[in-house]
């Protein structure tokens, strides 16, 4: 999951760089998990939560893209930065700030 909001956040095109940063946070958050479980758990859960709330939130309110879709319009050039929807980056920021406060919780 947080690859893919890595590779969309920056608009990856390229699909080496797209596996490669989805394989990388992979086995990162293994080895990280390997070491401190019970954290990583309460990271995870806080983390899958907040970003839940927010997809639901924005089935209502629209401007959160689906990450496959986009990923798809992005690699066809059916999408550069210009006429990419910056609200997503709030919809990030709020991921962001639910994920801080339930772990705080």
């Amino acid at each position: 999951m947080v690859g893919l909001i890595i590779t969309t956040t920056f608009v990856v095109g390229s699909k080496a760089a797209y596996w490669s940063i989805i394989i990388g946070c992979g086995a990162a958050m293994a080895i990280t998990a390997f070491f401190i479980e019970k954290k990583v758990i309460m990271f995870v859960t806080s983390f899958s939560g907040s970003y839940f709330l927010i997809r639901g939130i924005s089935l209502y309110a629209g401007g959160f893209p689906n990450e496959s879709e986009l990923h798809k319009e992005i690699e066809s050039g059916a999408i550069d930065w210009q006429s990419f929807d910056k609200a997503f980056y709030g919809y990030m920021a709020g991921i962001v700030v639910l994920t801080i406060l339930s772990l705080y919780f």
